[in-house]
């Protein structure tokens, strides 16, 4: 993936979020870096540390930088889903300033998936823990992504899960 810098990326937040260092995450608060900011994708350091690098990887940026999803999301290496990145999605749903957009909110270079949405497409029960736990209830699960789907459905109902996103 090709990532280019923005001005509000300056404290290279969604790029530890997703690599999954918590130390970098801890660095660019340090910093002054905004938790509710988007990345020049228009994604969420909470959406970019759930999903990581290795999704991106596996599906394609279609022109206008939305994902397309390829018959490719049933290779999806869940291993990518380390302590440190579990403590860097803890450590950006416990910034005190996380909006309710940010953890809740359809994504559309994601093609408009939530994050909880993403976690349980990904096959990734710690991370819904997570999600779900440390974000003082403020992650809806009955939240609804672009489509009409909740994170169950993504999970439950479509046992292709392509479908669903």
């Amino acid at each position: 993936m090709d990532y280019v810098p923005h001005s509000f990326d300056r404290f290279n937040l969604h790029l530890a979020a997703m690599a999954g260092d918590d130390e970098g995450v801890r660095r660019a608060f340090d910093m002054g870096a905004d938790v509710n900011s988007l990345d020049g994708a228009g994604r969420t350091a909470v959406m970019c540390a759930v999903a990581g690098n290795q999704l991106v990887s596996l599906l394609g940026f279609v022109g206008t930088g939305n994902l397309h999803f390829h018959d490719s999301w049933q290779n999806i290496d869940a291993s990518f889903l380390t302590p440190k990145r579990l403590n860097t999605i803890r450590l950006l749903l416990r910034h005190p300033d996380i909006s309710l957009f940010t953890l809740n909110a359809p994504q559309s270079s994601m093609n408009g998936v939530i994050p909880l949405g993403m976690a349980a497409w990904l096959n990734l029960p710690d991370a819904v823990r997570i999600l779900l736990e440390d974000s003082a209830r403020a992650v809806a699960v009955d939240g609804m992504d672009a489509h009409g789907a909740t994170a169950l459905m993504c999970k439950d109902s479509y046992p292709n899960a392509a479908q669903c996103c």
